[in-house]
């Protein structure tokens, strides 16, 4: 009986740790969306210039779009982490998770084009296969499961780059990142404050 009982207050402490952690991510869902809205915006303005056969400004979008999301992600830590000293192991993975794929998109998306080893065709393939590795793990750490469909759609994306032109590869990217990323961060913002609410 003891046992149990000791196995239960565990389970309880994991469940409240988890709760925390959940709350703590929707609070701060304004990473999860600033990121979402920068990169399908560069995406549209990509699509927008390949149209316009303005290729050789393809890079624009994301020199202007990349250093905003950087400057406005540190402000949002600071002022976060100012009211709220306590973290979770699970948060500390979540956050380590999303700084070190950011990261990984940076380097492969501002480097690989320069790179003789990473052509122009393989970067949005790539980075596609990262968010779906990113979002899939950020479904197991914080336990919301309309994040493993969504690291489906970066799959299921990455796989079509694969195979087709890669003047195609910002239209698929921008339609990805709605379902992929905008869609579930907009479901669990929702959901949890209605279950607040309630």
């Amino acid at each position: 009986m003891k046992e149990n009982n000791q196995n239960f207050n565990e389970l309880e402490i994991i469940k409240t740790m988890l709760n925390k952690t959940q709350k703590k991510v929707v609070d701060r869902g304004s990473f999860l969306l600033l990121w979402g809205w920068l990169v399908f915006v560069s995406h549209a303005a990509n699509c927008i210039l390949i149209l316009k056969e303005l290729y050789h400004l393809c890079w624009l979008p994301w020199a202007i779009s990349m250093p905003i999301g950087v400057i406005i992600s540190i402000f949002l830590a600071k002022k976060h982490y100012a009211y709220d000293k306590f973290t979770t192991h699970l948060e500390v993975a979540y956050i380590r998770l999303w700084w070190a794929s950011g990261t990984a998109f940076l380097i492969i998306g501002f480097l690989g084009p320069f790179s003789p080893i990473l052509t122009y065709k393989a970067i949005n393939p790539t980075i596609a296969l990262l968010a779906g590795v990113a979002i899939f793990t950020s479904a197991a750490i914080l336990d919301w499961k309309i994040f493993n469909i969504a690291g489906l759609f970066w799959w299921i994306g990455a796989i079509v780059m694969m195979f087709v032109p890669a003047g195609w590869h910002p239209f698929i990217m921008a339609v990805i990142i709605i379902p992929g990323y905008l869609v579930p961060g907009y479901v669990i913002r929702k959901n949890y404050q209605g279950s607040e609410n309630a």
